[in-house]
């Protein structure tokens, strides 16, 4: 190996070191980030609820309550099976429930007076189905 590719390689690790250094402190920097906008967002998702707002304008974006239905398997293999008999929901089972086809029916179904998916009786004690609010923000 020459001089100069020796220099070249020497000059790339050091690169590459100082790179790595680099993306560890903001690695580190994102995850304490994180942890304080999930402690931020479970304080707004109350706030916002209580008041009843939405959304708000802040900092030059939107920030607002998206909610989210999810349903979870509580009934195993009869859940599965009680799926696969009816020809309306047999798409959402092989093997498995699919759980992002199983959250697009649910969320599909008609709604109580809560706005809640009405689960049809065969699957009564077989399907939970719960909310999930998250904050997500958007350029205004």
């Amino acid at each position: 190996m020459s001089e100069n590719s020796q220099a070249n390689v020497g000059s790339l690790a050091n690169a590459i070191a100082a790179l790595d250094t680099r993306k560890g402190e903001l690695e580190d920097e994102l995850k304490s980030i994180k942890a304080r906008r999930d402690q931020a967002e479970k304080t707004l998702i109350e706030a916002m609820s209580a008041q009843n707002i939405d959304s708000v304008k802040a900092s030059g974006r939107t920030v607002y309550l998206q909610r989210t239905i999810w349903p979870k398997s509580i009934g195993g293999d009869e859940l599965i099976a009680k799926l696969k008999k009816h020809r309306d929901t047999r798409f959402l089972v092989s093997e498995k429930t699919h759980a992002q086809q199983l959250a697009a029916w649910v969320r599909e179904l008609p709604r109580d007076a809560d706005d809640m998916p009405k689960i049809p009786k065969r699957l009564n004690g077989l399907l939970e189905v719960s909310e999930k609010f998250a904050i997500r923000s958007r350029k205004a």
